[in-house]
């Protein structure tokens, strides 16, 4: 089983972001110039304790084992798969494929969708990501190894319409 830390955002990384091209800019250590501030992430311990004693500002894609977003009414169409259309914008769900993070749990709190989705098994190349499991809001959340973890989701509600 990996044993991993769950960092949220706020107050833990209100200070981290999550770089996406996995390298920073040349001549400003510590500083990257593309990525996410992701809601929550997983991070294995070892990295963790690593990255804190060196008081690290950026997370690069190949230290996390998972990214969680949850959406609200300002940013839903931001973390779920780029819509197509005339235009496909990339999102986060695509962002964290394109860098390889290998998963990714979407909370999704619209009213008209409301559920969990776990994805994984990046394609790089394509920016995809395959689903892995999904679960509506009351159910029992459980996560696969190397996670092997349950989330109770019986108080989570949608957004306010």
């Amino acid at each position: 089983m990996l044993r991993v830390n769950l960092l949220p955002h706020k107050p833990l990384l209100r200070r981290k972001r999550l770089c996406g091209s996995g390298t920073s800019a040349s001549g400003r250590p510590g500083w990257c110039r593309d990525g996410y501030v992701p809601d929550m992430v997983g991070v294995q311990k070892d990295i963790d304790a690593e990255k804190r004693a060196e008081d690290v500002l950026h997370l690069h894609p190949r230290d996390l084992a998972l990214v969680v977003e949850v959406t609200s009414s300002s940013n839903a169409r931001h973390d779920r798969r780029p819509m197509f259309g005339r235009q496909v914008k990339p999102t986060k769900w695509s962002g964290y494929a394109r860098t390889g993070v290998p998963y990714y749990l979407l909370v999704d709190r619209d009213p008209r969708q409301p559920g969990v989705t776990l994805f994984g098994e990046p394609n790089k190349a394509e920016g995809t990501y395959e689903s892995l499991g999904e679960w509506k809001f009351g159910e029992s959340v459980r996560l696969p190894e190397p996670f092997e973890v349950e989330i109770v989701t019986d108080a989570w509600k949608p957004w306010s319409s």
